[in-house]
């Protein structure tokens, strides 16, 4: 074996020679705690939602964007995590029918429940 080597390459090259160049001290292994997996909040209920949170009015009319913004304040307020808008909408949408409250897309293209009222919070 002749010439000389430097650096990396040098390093490399005796170690195909010498197994024992290629080994280094291992370091010792830093262990992270296992800490328990993180809790999701419990997902708040549109139904419980409506039934504490909606009178219904023959004359009344709440815009559905505030019915959900209502409902996310509400989530926020009882430590619950909200679910998704479309599932959302969906049950708003189904819950209202059920109790008689018509949905209604106005000329400005605005969303309405006719006959549902947003109860003022009481915080």
């Amino acid at each position: 074996m002749g010439g000389v080597f430097c650096g990396r390459s040098a390093k490399r090259e005796r170690a195909a020679v010498d197994p024992r160049v290629a080994k280094s001290p291992l370091k010792p292994a830093v262990q992270k705690p296992i800490l328990p997996p993180k809790q999701k909040a419990a997902v708040g209920s549109a139904s419980r939602f409506i039934s504490e949170n909606v009178s219904t009015a023959k004359d009344a009319k709440a815009e559905l964007r505030e019915l959900i913004r209502g409902y996310r304040d509400w989530c926020a307020t009882e430590g619950l995590r909200a679910i998704d808008l479309n599932k959302a909408l969906d049950e708003v949408e189904a819950l209202c029918s059920q109790i008689g409250i018509r949905i209604e897309v106005a000329p400005d293209q605005r969303v309405y429940c006719v006959g549902a009222t947003l109860r003022p919070s009481s915080t």
